[in-house]
C-alpha cells in the first residue's frame, strides 16, 4: 500500500494510509448513525500517522441499497468482502509486518444518555462527566478480552488525562435491544472488536478497543471535534512504536493450514482432548504461565524487563527451575544465547509455542499477550547489546530514559545510531513524536550501510548508493564489514523467500483471471442468449425478428480447436502423470484431488452413462485426460455415442498404440468425423520420460501416427508443449509424411509456476531443465524457429501456431472458439 497521506476510495469506504502501529475505523460515519464520528477519525489520523478506515455511506438507517451494518461480521462477510473486510485485513498485516503488534480503535459514537446510565452503580464516577466508554471485550463472566486489561487501563487513564474523561463500558449492564439499551464492551461475537479473537481471522499480535464518544462536548460541532480529536491525538501517542521487524514465533491454531502443528496437537485425536491439551503439557508451561502472571501484576516497565530475562534464560538458554529467582539488573548472557533470542530460535520450541497457546487462551488482568512477551525479549537482547557497545556513562543515560524511548530504540537495527540517539533524548528532552521526526530526518540525511539494506527500497537513489560503494566501505573496520555481509546474506535470502512467495501469488492470480475469461464468455452468452430468445408473444403479435449473434471473445489455448462447452472427459486423473499438466494443477489447488494422487485415475461414470447430442462444431474429447488401458473402456463407449448421433471428434492424445488400434477399429465407419492430433514434443526419450512421466515414448508415438494414417484417418501432430526446440524442424519432417491435417507448435506455459514451486522444493534437476525449455522458447528463439521454416516452404505449409507462438510473430488468433481447424 501506499505511504501517501492522500485518502483513497474503495467501494465508497475511505482509507488513509498511515506510518504508524494503530489503525482508527468509524464503522457507523454514516450521518443517521454515529454522526460525526468520521470526521473525529480524518482529524486524529491527519494529525497522529494512524491508520484509518472511514464509513459515512452504508449506515444502519440508510436507504435499503446502503442499509449495512459495519459493526456486524456476518453483514459485512456478505456485502463487503472487498470494500471494507479487506482493506482492513491488509493494513492490519502492513502494521504488523512493521511494528510486530498492532493496535485498532473502533471509534463509535453513543447518546449522552447513553453513556450517562452506562455508569456502574456504587462507583465515585460522575455521569455527567465522563465523555468516553472504553470496551476490550469484558464480562463479570466470560471474558473475551481482546485487548490487556493493562491497556485499557492506559488508554483510560491518558484520555482523561487529556481532558477526555473515560471509564471502561458496563460489563454488568442488562441489554435489551427493543428499549435500545446496548453493551458498550465490544464483547459479543459478532461485533467488529472481537474479528482477531475470531477462529477465522485469529491474530495474537493485535489488540483491539472499542470507543463511545458521547455527542455533547466531543462530536457536536466543528469545534469540539478539532478539540476531541487533538486529545485522541494525544492520549494515543503513548502507545505508538517504531517499525520493528519481529521475527515470528511459529504459531498453533486448529485450522490453520500454513502454520506448522505442534507435536502434541498431531497426537490430539478428538475434540476434547485439543481443549485439555494445556493441561497435559511439559510442566515448564504452567510454572512459565504463573511465574509471568505474577510478573505483570508489578510495575510494567520491571515487568517486561523481568519476563523478557525470564524468557531468554528458560526458552533461550535452557535454564530450569527458576522461578523463583527475580530480575537481575547485572546479568550478562552469552553471545550464543542473545543470538538465538535475537533470532527467535528458542531451544524449547515446542514447549515455547505451547506457553503462547495457554496465554492466548487463558488472558486475564495480569497475563500479557504473545506481542507483549515478544517485546519484553526484544528489551532484554537490546540492553545486553548496549552494555557491551556503550560506555558505562552512556548505558547509565540509557537506562534513566522512559519505557516508550526504550521501546522507540528497538527500531533502530544499528548499535551506532542507537548510541547517538540516546544521547540526543537526554540532551534535547525529545518527545516520542520528536523523536520520530529526528528518525526520519536522520535517515534522509544520513542513513548507514546496515538501515540501507534493510530498507532495500532506497537504494534506488544514486546518492544514497554511494554509501554502500567500495570508496566509503573501505573505510569502515573489519568487525562492521563482517556485520554488513553478514545482514546482506540475511536480506538476501529474505527477499529470495519472498520472491517465491510472490511468484506463486501471480500464478494464483493468472489462474484466476483464465478462470474469470472463461466466465466472461459463458456470461457474454447468456446475455446474447437473452436478447436473441423468442419472448412470448401477445395477441395478433408480429412475428420477433431475432438478431444475428455477435462473435465469442478471440481464442487461446484449447479453444483454439474446440468450444469450451463441446469438450468432453470421463475420468478425473490422468496416468501419464506430465509434469506441466494444467489440468493436474487446477486439480490440486481446488482439492478435487489430493496431492501426488493425479496419476490414479478414477473413471466419471455419470460421465460415462450420460445421454449425449449432436454438438455444434468438433468436438474435443478427451481435453484434461489422456486415452490410457485403464480408462479405454469407458473412453469407447462415450465415443461410439458421440459418433452415433453424427459429431465430430478431435482425439487429442500421447498415443498408447493399443488404445489406438482399438479406436480405429470403433471408428472403422466414421473415419470422416474423426482426426487424431497426436501430442509429440521431443524425438530424444530423456526428455519425453522427464517431462512427459509415465506417457509413450518417441517411437510408440510415431507408430501409432503412421498406423492411423495408414488406415484412412485423418492426422494432425501437437508440438504443444515444445520440448526441444533444437530439433523441431527435424522433428516436424519426420512427422510430416504421415499428416493430413497439421503440425501444430507452441510454448510450454504456466513456467513461473513451474519454477516457483521447483525452488520451494529445492529440485535442482526441475530447475535445470525448466531453464532449458525458457531458452528454448526466447522470443529470438522463436523467430529463429519460424525462419528456419520458412526455408523449407512445403513444409511450412504443414506448420500451425499456437496462440503462445502467434503473439510473437505478429498472427491473429482465431475470431471465435473451435475455428483454428
Amino acid at each position: 500500500m501506499t505511504k501517501s497521506r492522500d485518502p483513497a476510495t474503495m467501494n465508497d469506504i475511505e482509507i488513509i494510509p498511515g506510518n504508524i502501529n494503530i489503525l482508527l475505523i468509524a464503522p457507523h460515519g454514516h450521518d443517521e448513525d454515529d454522526k460525526n464520528t468520521g470526521k473525529l477519525v480524518r482529524h486524529v489520523a491527519e494529525q497522529s500517522g494512524c491508520y484509518a478506515i472511514i464509513n459515512e455511506f452504508y449506515g444502519r438507517k440508510a436507504e435499503a441499497s446502503r442499509r449495512i451494518n459495519l459493526n456486524n461480521l456476518p453483514e459485512i462477510e456478505k456485502h463487503l468482502q472487498d470494500g471494507f473486510l479487506k482493506p482492513l485485513i491488509a493494513y492490519k498485516n502492513e502494521i504488523i509486518k512493521a511494528n510486530g503488534n498492532a493496535l485498532i480503535f473502533w471509534i463509535h459514537g453513543a447518546k449522552n444518555k447513553s453513556v450517562e446510565g452506562d455508569i456502574q452503580k456504587g462507583t465515585d464516577v460522575n455521569p455527567d462527566v465522563v465523555k468516553v466508554l472504553v470496551g476490550y471485550g469484558q464480562k463479570t463472566e466470560n471474558n473475551r478480552y481482546t485487548a490487556e486489561p493493562i491497556t485499557a487501563n492506559t488508554l483510560i487513564e491518558a484520555l482523561t488525562k487529556n481532558g477526555l474523561d473515560a471509564v471502561a463500558a458496563n460489563p454488568d449492564k442488562k441489554v435489551d435491544v427493543k428499549k435500545g439499551i446496548y453493551s458498550y464492551c465490544g464483547h459479543d461475537i459478532t461485533n467488529m472488536n472481537q474479528l482477531f479473537k475470531n477462529k477465522e481471522y485469529l491474530d495474537p499480535n493485535v489488540e483491539s478497543v472499542q470507543l463511545e464518544f458521547r455527542m455533547e462536548g466531543c462530536r457536536d460541532n466543528e469545534k469540539n471535534i478539532k478539540s476531541t480529536a487533538e486529545s485522541i491525538a494525544r492520549a494515543i501517542s503513548s502507545f505508538v512504536q517504531p517499525e520493528i521487524v519481529v521475527a515470528p514465533v511459529k504459531q498453533v491454531y486448529p485450522g490453520d493450514e500454513q502454520k506448522k502443528e505442534s507435536a502434541l496437537a498431531k497426537r490430539m485425536s478428538d475434540e476434547d482432548s485439543r481443549k485439555n491439551a494445556i493441561e497435559v503439557q511439559d510442566p515448564i508451561v504452567s510454572k512459565a504461565y504463573d511465574k509471568l502472571a505474577q510478573v505483570f501484576s508489578k510495575n510494567y516497565e520491571q515487568a517486561l524487563m523481568e519476563a523478557g530475562q525470564y524468557i531468554v534464560r528458560t526458552f533461550y538458554g535452557g535454564e530450569e527451575n527458576i522461578e523463583d529467582q527475580q530480575y537481575n539488573e547485572k546479568l550478562e548472557f552469552s553471545k550464543e544465547v542473545i543470538a538465538r533470542a535475537r533470532d527467535k530460535k528458542s531451544t524449547k520450541e515446542e514447549t515455547l509455542n505451547q506457553l503462547y497457546e495457554k496465554i492466548d487462551k487463558n488472558r486475564d488482568a495480569n497475563s500479557p499477550s504473545r506481542s507483549k512477551l515478544y517485546r519484553a525479549v526484544n528489551l532484554i537482547v537490546q540492553n545486553q547489546d548496549l552494555k557491551k557497545y556503550l560506555s558505562s556513562s552512556t548505558f547509565s543515560t540509557l537506562k534513566k530514559l522512559s519505557l516508550s524511548h526504550k521501546i522507540y530504540l528497538l527500531g533502530i537495527k544499528e548499535l551506532d545510531r542507537k548510541q547517538a540517539f540516546i544521547k540526543k533524548i537526554a540532551d534535547e528532552q525529545l518527545t516520542i513524536k520528536q523523536l520520530q521526526k529526528a528518525k526520519q530526518k536522520s535517515q534522509s540525511k544520513d542513513p548507514t550501510p546496515v538501515f540501507l539494506i534493510n530498507h532495500p527500497e532506497k537504494l534506488t537513489d544514486d546518492k544514497i548508493q554511494q554509501v554502500l560503494s567500495f570508496d566509503a566501505l573501505k573505510s569502515q573496520p573489519p568487525k562492521k564489514l563482517q556485520e554488513i555481509k553478514e545482514k546482506v546474506e540475511s536480506r538476501n535470502k529474505d527477499v529470495g523467500e519472498e520472491i517465491k512467495r510472490l511468484a506463486g501469488l501471480i500464478e494464483d492470480h493468472k489462474g484466476y483471471l483464465t478462470k474469470f475469461d472463461d466466465i466472461k464468455v459463458d456470461v457474454e452468452k447468456a446475455i446474447e442468449f437473452k436478447k436473441n430468445a423468442p419472448q412470448q408473444p401477445k395477441k395478433r403479435a408480429s412475428k420477433i425478428k431475432v438478431k444475428q449473434k455477435s462473435k465469442d471473445p478471440k481464442a487461446t489455448g484449447f479453444q483454439e480447436w474446440t468450444k469450451k462447452e463441446n469438450n468432453v472427459n470421463v475420468c478425473t486423473g490422468c496416468s501419464n502423470d506430465c509434469k506441466y499438466c494444467y489440468a493436474k494443477s487446477m486439480a490440486y489447488r481446488f482439492k478435487q484431488v489430493e496431492e501426488g494422487q493425479w496419476a490414479n485415475e478414477q473413471i466419471r461414470q455419470p460421465e460415462v452413462d450420460k445421454k449425449r447430442k449432436l454438438y455444434d462444431g468438433r468436438v474435443g474429447f478427451p481435453t484434461s485426460h489422456d486415452i490410457t488401458a485403464s480408462n479405454v473402456d469407458a473412453y469407447l463407449k462415450v465415443l461410439k455415442n458421440l459418433l452415433s448421433l453424427g459429431n465430430e471428434i478431435l482425439i487429442v492424445s500421447k498415443p498408447n498404440f493399443d488404445c489406438i488400434k482399438r479406436i480405429c477399429e470403433i471408428g472403422a465407419d466414421y473415419k470422416d468425423k474423426i482426426l487424431f492430433r497426436f501430442t509429440i514434443g521431443a524425438m530424444d526419450d530423456d526428455i519425453l520420460r522427464f517431462w512427459d512421466t509415465n506417457a509413450p515414448l518417441y517411437e510408440e508415438r510415431r507408430k501409432c501416427l503412421i498406423y492411423a494414417h495408414e488406415k484412412g484417418f485423418g492426422t494432425s501432430v501437437s508440438m504443444e508443449p515444445l520440448l526441444d526446440a533444437s530439433r523441431v524442424v527435424e522433428m516436424a519432417t519426420d512427422s510430416a509424411p504421415y499428416v493430413s491435417d497439421y503440425i501444430w507448435i507452441g510454448k510450454m506455459n504456466h513456467l513461473p509456476r513451474l519454477k516457483s514451486k521447483a525452488e520451494a522444493d529445492n529440485d535442482q534437476e526441475m530447475i535445470r531443465q525448466i531453464e532449458k525449455i525458457e531458452l528454448g522458447q526466447t522470443k529470438d528463439k522463436v523467430l529463429a524457429i519460424y525462419d528456419e521454416f520458412k526455408a523449407k516452404p512445403e513444409l511450412l505449409k504443414k506448420i500451425k501456431w499456437k496462440d503462445s507462438y502467434k503473439k510473437v510473430l505478429g498472427i491473429d488468433k482465431a475470431a471465435e472458439p473451435g475455428m483454428d481447424i
